[in-house]
Parts: structure tokens; sequence; C-alpha cells
């Protein structure tokens, strides 16, 4: 079964660097045109879909099966004011990431030609040019902070990395 590896650690970093990849490869000024000349500007966003979840199911399905995998780099569940902190910041990400869907960016699939003048940008996008982006690294960082194995600092590591570098490559 492609879950039942013999280093899930080393599986999971597959996965996600697959992850992270698919997203910035298929989607770079290099391939993208050249995909859109071959499948056409429709079927483009659907078959980048397609393919960032396929590795997205890859990788959480590793997780599923192999949480906690790995020595444990720190523990820090018992400590009364980072679970505090983890909350608040899950509160945040989860109140950014509603905002993303009330005022999305211009650059995001669900915004397609919309274009916004910085100095004219409102809501989340006066605080965010990437809102979505902002509450994939807090959870993630978050996350990181309550599971300190290394498998989970993969898992929970690619949603900031991915948020950071998307950013970065947009």
């Amino acid at each position: 079964m492609i879950f039942d590896m013999t280093d899930p650690v080393a599986a999971m970093a597959l996965y996600a660097a697959l992850f992270i990849g698919a997203h910035l490869i298929i989607s770079s000024s290099a391939v993208r045109p050249r995909l859109i000349a071959i499948v056409g500007e429709r079927a483009y966003p659907g078959i980048y879909s397609l393919v960032v979840l396929g590795a997205f199911v890859l990788l959480v399905l590793m997780f599923a099966y192999h949480k906690h995998s790995g020595a444990m780099l720190w523990d820090l569940r018992g400590v009364a004011p980072i679970r505090w902190i983890v909350w608040i910041a899950m509160l945040v990400a989860f109140i950014i990431f509603v905002a993303s869907f009330i005022n999305p960016n211009p650059g995001s699939m669900s915004a397609q030609g919309r274009k916004i003048d910085p100095g004219t940008a409102v809501g989340i996008l006066k605080i965010t040019r990437h809102p979505s982006f902002v509450a994939f690294s807090i959870f993630g960082f978050a996350h990181m902070l309550m599971n300190g194995f290394i498998g989970d600092v993969i898992f929970f590591g690619s949603f900031p990395a991915l948020s950071i570098i998307g950013g970065l490559h947009q």
C-alpha cells in the first residue's frame, strides 16, 4: 500500500514536496503558458486543481496513517501559555480565512479578472494582499507548536511553506 512505507517521515517529506512543488511548478511562468497551449485556457484550472488535489490527498492520507511519526523535537502541549497562544492564533486564522472569501484577493481563482489598486484596497486586503495565505500560515505554525514530532512538523510546516513561497511566487 502506498501509505505503508518503511520510513513515514521520508514519505511525508516526499508528499509535502510534491504538494508544494505541484502548486509552484504547474503555475510557474515557464510551465503555465505551455500547458494552456496544450489543454486550453478553460481546461487548465481544472487540470491544475486535480493535480494539486491529488498531491494534497496523498499528503493528508500519509499523515492520517502516520500521525506523530519520527522523533519528538518539542513537547509544548502541557504549557498553558502556549496553548492559549495556539487557540488565539487559530481564531485569528479562522477569521482571516473567512474574510478571504468576503473580499477575495485579485490573484485568487474566485476573483478572476478583478483588479485592485493597492492604494484603494479595503477590508482584509488592506491588511494583507493574500489573506488565505496568511490564514494557512498561522494555521500551520500554530499546529507545529502543539505537534513537535518530525512528521507532524513536516505536514503542518507544508502549509506556511506553501503560503510564504506561494506569495513570493505570485
